[in-house]
């Protein structure tokens, strides 16, 4: 790893932690990071999570559009500016059945990726918690 590597390391946890539960969730948990080498969003999901739940593409100006925007919080903002310097694409992660469209869809993650290899030394798989009823 080098130096400018460690530093974007540094700064996207200090991100995340920033962010907290600023998505307007229930839940009251930070993001979790999860460092990768899966070259793909699908891929890093299939590995952190139970193979049951469901993964659905939201992509990442989606997960901006819907969460980030109308949030407008400054941790929110810095934290996606990080994240689209760093190659991000983004899913919706629950477990079973979920639908995206429902008006009340209950307990889910929002998961965000990182193909951050050249950057960090890593990719990163991020996911929120959020729950909606």
């Amino acid at each position: 790893m080098t130096e400018n590597q460690f530093q974007v390391l540094r700064s996207l946890y200090a991100a995340v932690g920033s962010v907290g539960d600023a998505f307007g969730s229930e839940a009251t948990s930070s993001g979790l990071v999860m460092p990768t080498r899966k070259p793909s969003l699908f891929d890093a999901c299939r590995e952190f999570f139970p193979e049951r739940w469901t993964v659905q593409t939201l992509g990442f100006e989606g997960f901006v559009a819907n969460y980030a925007k109308p949030a407008d919080d400054p941790a929110i903002h810095a934290f996606v500016t990080l994240a689209r310097h760093l190659k991000a694409d983004a899913a919706y992660l629950a477990p079973g059945r979920f639908d995206p469209l429902a008006h009340s869809r209950g307990a889910f993650m929002l998961g965000v990726y990182l193909d951050s290899m050249e950057e960090a030394g890593t990719r990163f798989l991020i996911a929120f918690d959020r729950v909606e009823t």
